[in-house]
């Protein structure tokens, strides 16, 4: 495969810390194949992801796999976390919070929604408690979102959705010379009005739970059809239960859909270009760069495929209005499977994991 020049790099990455269900994956008791797996792609901790936009870093939720989570990325400092919504699963490691706390003077940001926000002072009160102050502990600063807002270029604009009954938005990342990206996990509608805000987005990340109908998660249909009508030239699908094998889904989406797993690096280059390819597997993050977005992998034993070359592999050209994968032999296919419900029982919600 002949190498290409490689535009410029904007310094943009979101990594997705976690891309799995509220019980993730391996599940407890399960004996099924995925869970059973040894693929890493398959070990799945509970979704977020962190930005990063010059100097900036900003994670997404503290679900309660926050700690591994920054162990193996070597996340040590964040300027803020932006939440988008109040489930457990995306803020029970808030205690977690306070090593991010250890190396700064001043409190840390917390914006979230006014109905968010009120959930978090009510279950951790303590921590924003006036009265109560702890050395090395949490120390929030409480920001309600009403609007876009700023951290240094780095523009974030909420993306209301429904739910559930919790107030629960997206985020729309947008960083000077680097695609333009939206990021909804968790999703049962979008309305018209924050569809309008990603029509056309170059990167959509979206919640893909499974392919039986859930009351407030896309299924694997629900998110191909919402890709499909933003428009996105890319999309990432996260928030996975069980049910899915990482490569196998991989081979029945459209060719612009991509599954994507816990430690993808995705490096915003070239605004409106995308690429895809699989990465590397190594602690260094070996990088495959393109002409519209690089991506690197650091969980160790997941080989790259067709990277040995230049730095951390070949340069491939893809075109801006999507993916032309080298896939190897993968078939490419256009739906989902029959909907075969999850193989452990739950008492939650529909009493199926979400």
């Amino acid at each position: 495969m002949a190498a290409h020049t490689i535009p410029p790099v904007a310094d943009f990455s979101l990594t997705f810390l976690g891309t799995g269900t509220s019980v993730g994956v391996p599940v407890i008791g399960c004996d099924c194949e995925v869970c059973r797996s040894e693929e890493l792609k398959n070990k799945r901790f509970r979704s977020s992801v962190v930005v990063r936009a010059g100097d900036v870093t900003i994670l997404v939720d503290s679900g309660p796999d926050l700690r591994m989570q920054a162990l193996r990325e070597g996340l040590r400092e964040i300027d803020a976390v932006i939440y988008t919504h109040a489930h457990l699963d995306h803020v029970a490691g808030f205690d977690e919070l306070r090593a991010f706390c250890w190396r700064k003077h001043e409190p840390l940001p917390l914006h979230a929604t006014e109905g968010c926000m009120e959930t978090l002072v009510q279950m951790y009160g303590w921590a924003f408690s006036p009265e109560i102050f702890v050395p090395g502990y949490v120390r929030p600063e409480a920001r309600v979102i009403d609007g876009p807002f700023y951290y240094g270029d780095l523009k974030i604009t909420p993306l209301p959705v429904t739910h559930a009954a919790v107030e629960t938005i997206g985020f729309l990342f947008e960083y000077p010379g680097a695609a333009k990206v939206a990021y909804i996990s968790d999703v049962k509608i979008i309305p018209e009005e924050t569809m309008a805000l990603i029509r056309g987005v170059d990167v959509l990340v979206i919640d893909a739970l499974r392919t039986v109908d859930h009351p407030t998660h896309f299924t694997l249909a629900e998110a191909l059809a919402a890709v499909e009508e933003s428009g996105a030239k890319e999309a990432w699908l996260t928030h996975l239960t069980h049910e899915f094998d990482t490569e196998t889904l991989e081979a029945m989406v459209p060719a612009n859909v991509h599954v994507a797993w816990d430690g993808l690096r995705i490096l915003g280059l070239a605004h409106g270009r995308s690429c895809m390819a699989e990465s590397s597997g190594h602690a260094s993050a070996d990088e495959i760069r393109c002409s519209g977005l690089a991506l690197s992998c650091g969980i160790p034993g997941v080989p790259a495929r067709g990277s040995d070359a230049g730095i951390g592999g070949d340069f491939i050209q893809f075109h801006p209005a999507g993916i032309e994968a080298a896939r190897g032999d993968l078939p490419r296919g256009a739906g989902d499977s029959d909907g075969e419900r999850d193989r452990v029982g739950h008492a939650g919600e529909g009493g199926h994991f979400a």
